[in-house]
């Protein structure tokens, strides 16, 4: 079939404009993806630097535009610390290490490009993403003094704004990408921990970033604009020191409504108490935490993450469990005792600004343990069904007074049984340790002491009430001194028959034994008072707070030294 000329012209024009457009798309492929490398990569390479103050750097290999899927790819990207540049910041930034690959920016119009106009683009998105984070120390060097803040030389770029963002940052942008999108994280995260820096290895977070938009233009403000950050983990488990396991559940937060959230937090010895007693050659403490919810409001991502600023409006804590024990069938460490700051100078040791207006526990637990060389069973003394609030939690001067301290109330159930109410303060920006606190126990029956005095101190309670106990008392720079009134009535001890005993008080020696024994328990019925006060029309018996701080001893052992003699003052009829 012979085609006529128009045809013959039509589809001459038509395989021009083909090998024309396949032209320019070869073109784009070869020419432009080698100018986009280059301008590319150095463009963005700057800009970080820039906006860093040259603290981080990037490396981006292969950025090429694919016409024909609309998209931009690269092999990979990293990022790198100067960290010596970075410690010589007032506030040093994270020291973050992060590498990508196979990095993709999907739903991207080549026609936007060309035209000028706001290019759009529907996600950036890779394949696989490993880190390094370490965050700022949180602590001043011991060792070096503060390094003076620098001068206020006016507003500085910032790199990233976090929030919605208004019609005319949203309408100015010369570039939007509705998600960015950082799946599967993997790496490891270095927490700044007063002992020393503690690592966790992270696996499975997931980061996404909404609505991101970028405007050269605002280069005096903020060229980025994020609407939100989102972090998301189901569950990671971490060795943090040595010893411990820490385990999440249900990690999320965001950036723009300034939250956070663990659905479960637990911190325990690997291999639980034969774990942690494996290998030990000294006593220690040992120590398991945990919690079913913690919830953060109000939150200050920036100045966490970079360190400056630890702030939040409220946190609540759900189901918290603190359990110490001690095992003192190890012996105890023969070398000097390390000195152990007290509250005020770890505050003072801050790099930067904690405000936490409120810190809210519900239905909370904690347990301290403590078994005696001899003891076949460890001693327990317990506070359940916790109920408290911390208020003012600041090193800011304006808000922390002595007038106005850190505050802490709560209400308990000492040994299960009586209600214990607490009150402590703290004033953080003393110069020297002090402190204030009261606690006032109501009606209890005294044998809920057993469980603690048992296997501690070898006697029990066999009958009598607490019919009340008030304890009001404070520290001046390290000194504690008070006054303690217990209140009870028909208080009668007894020394039990061990396991061991039963055993020898056989025949004649063994009768001798038990009469040894029962001796021993009319001497204690002697020696500890029945009633106190000892009759309705007098004043009951008190026992005096009074102890120095010695410097390896924290708030809560030095409340238990001072207590010892007010205890033998209030509870004995007889000078020992």
């Amino acid at each position: 079939m012979t085609l006529t000329r128009p045809v013959r012209i039509t589809l001459g024009a038509l395989a021009f404009l083909a090998l024309g457009a396949l032209g320019a798309y070869l073109f784009i492929r070869a020419r432009g993806n080698r100018l986009l490398q280059g301008a590319g990569e150095a463009w963005i390479a700057h800009r970080v630097a820039t906006l860093s103050d040259s603290v981080y750097q990037v490396r981006l290999h292969r950025l090429r535009y694919q016409p024909a899927t609309r998209s931009l790819r690269f092999d990979s990207l990293v990022v790198g610390t100067d960290v010596v540049r970075n410690q010589a910041r007032h506030h040093p930034l994270p020291t973050l290490t992060l590498s990508v690959h196979n990095g993709r920016v999907t739903g991207i119009d080549a026609w936007d490009i060309v035209s000028g106009r706001r290019i759009r683009a529907k996600e950036v998105g890779f394949d696989s993403v490993r880190t390094v984070v370490v965050l700022p120390p949180i602590f001043h060097d011991s060792a070096a003094a503060p390094k003076p803040a620098p001068a206020d030389t006016g507003p500085k770029p910032t790199m990233i704004v976090i929030g919605e963002a208004d019609s005319a940052v949203l309408g100015s942008a010369l570039a939007l990408v509705e998600r960015v999108r950082f799946d599967n994280m993997g790496g490891r995260l270095v927490l700044p921990f007063a002992d020393g820096p503690q690592e966790l290895e992270l696996a499975g977070l997931s980061v996404d970033l909404e609505h991101v938009t970028f405007d050269p233009r605002r280069e005096a403000t903020s060229p980025f604009h994020v609407a939100d950050v989102r972090v998301q983990a189901r569950r990671f488990v971490g060795d943090l020191g040595k010893t411990d396991r820490l385990a999440l559940a249900g990690l999320s937060g965001s950036f723009k409504d300034s939250t956070f959230q663990l659905d479960s937090v637990r911190l325990a010895p690997r291999g639980g108490d034969a774990g942690y007693m494996k290998g030990r050659k000294y006593r220690g403490t040992r120590a398991q935490v945990g919690a079913d919810r913690l919830a953060v409001e109000g939150l200050d991502w920036d100045g966490l993450l970079q360190g400056t600023r630890v702030a939040a409006r409220r946190l609540v804590v759900d189901g918290l469990e603190l359990d110490l024990m001690l095992d003192k069938r190890l012996p105890a460490n023969p070398g000097p005792k390390k000195p152990r700051p007290y509250p005020q100078q770890r505050v003072a040791a801050l790099r930067g600004l904690i405000e936490v207006d409120s810190v809210i526990l519900h239905k909370s637990r904690v347990q301290y343990a403590e078994r005696s060389p001899t003891g076949d069973r460890p001693g327990r003394l317990r506070f359940e069904d916790i109920e408290g609030a911390i208020t003012n939690f600041t090193n800011d001067p304006a808000r922390q007074t002595d007038s106005t301290p850190l505050r802490l109330e709560a209400t308990a159930k000492l040994m299960g049984a009586g209600r214990l109410e607490a009150l402590i303060e703290f004033p953080l920006l003393s110069p020297h340790f002090d402190a204030r606190y009261r606690a006032r126990l109501g009606r209890m029956d005294a044998t809920h002491l057993n469980e603690i005095l048992g296997p501690l101190v070898g006697a029990e309670i066999k009958e009598g009430e607490f019919t009340s106990l008030v304890l009001d008392a404070r520290v001046r720079n390290g000194v504690y001194s008070g006054i303690l009134i217990p209140q009870y009535r028909n208080l009668g001890v007894t020394i039990p028959q061990t396991a061991k005993q039963k055993k020898e008080e056989h025949g004649v020696k063994g009768f001798f034994k038990g009469i040894k024994r029962g001796a021993m328990n009319v001497a204690a019925n002697t020696v500890v008072r029945t009633n106190n006060p000892a009759k309705p029309d007098k004043p009951p018996e008190t026992g005096t707070v009074a102890h120095v701080r010695r410097p390896w001893e924290s708030f809560w052992a030095g409340i238990w030294q001072s207590l010892k003699p007010a205890l033998k003052e209030s509870l004995v009829n007889v000078d020992l």
